[in-house]
């Protein structure tokens, strides 16, 4: 019989505002000096196993907060994850983070999580640094670190599942315009570490091979006329299984990833495919219709993402339709 104890404590919406003395600047006076708000979440969890041997501590902990300091125009929004559970056998649980912010740059460091497009980097955690600005219409942005740390035996259960290398990547952006009418460019590029794997030989079921990815993508967004809407996102995805792969490069029979030998790692186990999806919609004060299709092909995949749904293919209308008073709305 097993039996847990949850405690759990939520602050959130905590708000200060503190003056500075000193500052002198006749730019900053119109600036908030100091102000401090956001969320902090403390779990504690007990437990307790009778007749076996209990399998994790008694008592464990998880601390995380999403605090942001405001200084003088500078918006500094910081992360943290902080658990007793943290392992080497594990991905890290113990995360720290800031991005801090003053006008059209944006500054990143620590752990982060930062999306370029749904097809190149799209959300997944990166321990590392980098930048996003937008000066005028420029729209740039890039991010280097490691996406995966390598993991070793579990030597409470001598377990290696799952097993992960570590992998490194790099992601860019570059595009110009508004948040109604741009194009941006989207690179991603990963690539696990295979000297990072385990010195010791392993069962196939639990064999994890080391690979890489490259994708090549776009996003636009165009508003015309106050009216009409035109959005679009597509990659190209060149994934190679496996690094280390036995299968000669002359067996590829695709001329296109023939022309990328010396500048990617491909092999044998590299394949490439698409993703697209494209918009138009149509608005009026009080009613609009917009129409999506998306296609993705099977076995598309990014390491910019943890988890990505192939082998798509959908059609969606959606109209929609408001009363003039506003207190009624549809959505189809």
């Amino acid at each position: 019989m097993k039996s847990f104890l949850f405690v759990y404590l939520l602050i959130s919406g905590v708000t200060v505002a503190l003056p500075l003395h000193g500052q002198d600047l006749s730019n900053l006076e119109a600036q908030r000096p100091l102000g401090f708000s956001g969320a902090l979440e403390l779990r504690g969890i007990y437990y307790n196993a009778n007749g076996i041997a209990n399998r994790r501590e008694p008592f464990t902990y998880l601390l995380s907060g999403s605090p942001t300091v405001s200084l003088y125009g500078w918006s500094i929004p910081f992360s943290f994850m902080v658990s007793k559970d943290e392992r080497s056998f594990r991905q890290p649980f113990n995360q720290f983070g800031m991005s801090p912010t003053y006008r059209w740059i944006t500054l990143h460091a620590g752990y982060r999580n930062v999306t370029f497009s749904p097809y190149t980097l799209a959300g997944h955690t990166m321990l590392g640094g980098g930048f996003e600005i937008n000066p005028g219409k420029l729209r740039a942005g890039f991010m280097y670190g490691r996406l995966n740390r390598a993991t070793v035996i579990d030597t409470t259960t001598q377990s290696l599942v799952p097993f992960s290398f570590s992998r490194k990547g790099m992601a860019a952006k570059l595009g110009y315009g508004t948040a109604t009418n741009h194009f941006d460019l989207n690179f991603l590029h990963a690539k696990d570490d295979s000297t990072s794997g385990p010195g010791i030989p392993l069962h196939d079921s639990t064999r994890v091979l080391a690979a890489a990815n490259t994708v090549l993508g776009y996003s636009m967004k165009f508003l015309l006329f106050k009216k009409l809407s035109i959005e679009s996102e597509g990659a190209a995805s060149i994934y190679t299984r496996d690094l280390n792969s036995p299968i000669t490069f002359d067996s590829i029979a695709d001329p296109m990833l023939k022309r990328l030998k010396g500048l990617l790692d491909v092999n044998g186990s590299t394949e490439w495919f698409l993703a697209f999806n494209a918009g138009i919609g149509y608005r009026e004060k009080n009613y609009g219709i917009k129409v999506n299709y998306r296609r993705i092909e099977p076995d598309f995949k990014t390491m910019g993402a943890y988890f990505f749904a192939n082998d798509v293919e959908n059609l969606t209308i959606n109209p929609n339709f408001t009363l003039p008073n506003g207190k009624f709305r549809v959505n189809a």
